[in-house]
């Protein structure tokens, strides 16, 4: 199904209207056990991995792709916006999350494999293209899924994550110059009855920032892709 602009329009108006239902939400929502009840749940193959993906209504496919450490939850607030717009909103658990495969070699998270894993869904799917939605790296898999495939993706929204064209080095080389050092760990710990994967991140100039996911939730997989920064500089625009 190819897009219109009124499509992308329509699109736009949509996500505004599910981040001011997010932000109306009370705070209890964020912390909720329950999940959508509109919202179905499938594994599809797709580049050789299972995904895991969340989804909710039929017409012009948008694809919904999560940061860091984040999972499908994330558009838990958009799916409806979306559905009743006349979308068919798909959020996966991108690779190396949640309840996605997690290919143990650091090699398997480069952005060519992140991007293939968007095309084949697509197709997966049984659409021919897709407007891709990424927040934080997922907004890095975006841009790229459109410059790669501009014939699958022929629009893209991004959130917290401007496109930034290729560096005259590797970026992890121009963040030590810079005075930029980010060291990363994980551990896990148990609150009342529930155990959780806990993602600890230290940055010279910020301190430590925290966040917990379930202790089902894979880690390794988020960490290769930080790992991967160095060979994504090689091979993109």
């Amino acid at each position: 199904m190819e897009f219109s602009r009124r499509d992308i329009g329509t699109l736009l108006g949509a996500s505004f209207a599910g981040m001011v239902s997010q932000a109306l939400a009370q705070r209890t929502d964020t912390l909720s056990p329950f999940l959508p009840a509109a919202v179905h749940h499938r594994r599809v193959k797709a580049n050789g991995i299972n995904l895991h993906i969340a989804e909710q209504g039929t017409g012009p496919l948008v694809l919904l792709c999560h940061g860091f450490p984040e999972s499908w939850y994330s558009w838990r607030n958009q799916f409806a916006a979306l559905a009743n717009a006349g979308f068919q909103a798909v959020a996966p658990d991108m690779r190396g999350y949640g309840q996605s495969d997690a290919p143990p070699e650091v090699a398997s998270y480069s952005i060519t494999d992140l991007v293939g894993d968007m095309v084949d869904l697509v197709a997966a799917l049984g659409q021919k293209q897709a407007i891709i939605v990424g927040h934080d790296w997922g907004a890095t898999v975006a841009w790229y899924a459109a410059l790669f495939r501009p014939d699958v993706f022929p629009a893209v929204v991004a959130l917290s994550g401007p496109y930034r064209q290729r560096e005259p080095a590797p970026p992890l080389r121009l963040l030590r110059e810079k005075g930029f050092t980010l060291t990363i760990g994980f551990t896990t710990r148990t609150w009342g009855s529930q155990r959780r994967n806990l993602i600890v991140t230290h940055e010279q100039r910020f301190g430590v920032g925290c966040t917990s996911v379930p202790a089902t939730h894979r880690v390794t997989g988020r960490i290769h892709i930080y790992c991967n920064q160095a060979r994504a500089c090689s091979i993109t625009l």
